[in-house]
């Protein structure tokens, strides 16, 4: 018996083939379709949230040579494999451009709205993130 190596591709509407992307991961697909229905995590969103550990067509590739797609515990196996827990690729950061007090504030003319303009732009401190 051969064994064949399929590489997943999806087809363009104009007929050619592309690597799949991370939609075909987390917006649509046999992957995503398995994950929810095996209710493996109590928020449908957690699964979506998951950074990839390795390229869509990686990932996919692996999931197809699944044996048991829809038994829960290898799924979760599989996603443990696959991915990370939500949160865990973004790096607390800071702006290397940030003004406390922003010219274009001055156009408000209202000095209780400028304050409060000031405290909500200074949230951007704590709330800066970057993707690694």
């Amino acid at each position: 018996m051969k064994l064949f190596f399929i590489t997943i591709m999806t087809l363009t509407a104009y007929g050619s083939m592309q690597a799949p992307d991370s939609c075909d991961v987390f917006c649509r697909g046999p992957l995503l379709d398995a994950v929810q229905r095996a209710h493996i995590f109590e928020d449908s969103k957690h699964f979506v949230d998951m950074p990839m550990l390795y390229d869509p067509e990686t990932t996919l590739t692996a999931f197809a040579q699944l044996k048991n797609k829809t038994d829960p515990t290898i799924l979760r196996e599989f996603v443990e494999q696959y991915f990370t827990e939500p949160g865990t690729e973004l790096q607390a950061c800071q702006q290397a451009d940030w003004l406390p007090e922003p010219k274009s504030f001055e156009k408000i003319h209202d000095p209780v709205y400028r304050q409060w303009a000031y405290s909500i732009h200074a949230k951007w401190r704590t709330l800066c993130r970057r993707v690694y």
